[in-house]
């Protein structure tokens, strides 16, 4: 056998290879499900004092639909209302709820800024949103 008949062998089976490495790739690729693909998300909620405008937000967003991971983290500033316990009810009723609860102020942070900072550096989310109590989703 010559050369050149070892050599376009080698060529083509390494061709027939890579064709099949391509074909599945792209079956792979394609058949990976939505959550692998879908960023998780966190709500950021910073409430004080929200007792009666927080149950309105807190059905609102135990509405919502997203095919990933999606946590609603609420944070408790040193209310002095039922506030803390309606955000400890919800956390009992939908797991996607987190509650924080801020007992002392931030010297260097507005309260609502130390709250939502709170927040962020507790949330696991790709994405991160934040709104506020009194806002409906």
């Amino acid at each position: 056998m010559s050369w050149f008949l070892i050599i376009l062998y080698a060529l083509v089976i390494a061709y027939i290879l890579l064709l099949v490495f391509l074909v599945l790739g792209i079956i792979l690729r394609l058949t990976k499900s939505t959550n692998d693909q879908t960023p998780s998300v966190s709500v950021i909620v910073p409430a004080r004092n929200e007792e009666s405008s927080l149950p309105t937000l807190l059905n609102s967003l135990e509405q919502q639909i997203y095919p990933g991971e999606l946590e609603f983290i609420i944070i408790d500033d040193r209310s002095d209302d039922r506030t803390g316990s309606i955000i400890q009810e919800a956390s009992r009723r939908d797991s996607r709820y987190r509650c924080l609860r801020l007992d002392l102020p931030n010297k260097d942070l507005s309260p609502k800024v130390s709250a939502v900072s709170a927040g962020i550096q507790s949330a696991k989310g790709e994405i991160i949103i934040t709104t506020d109590a009194d806002c409906i989703a």
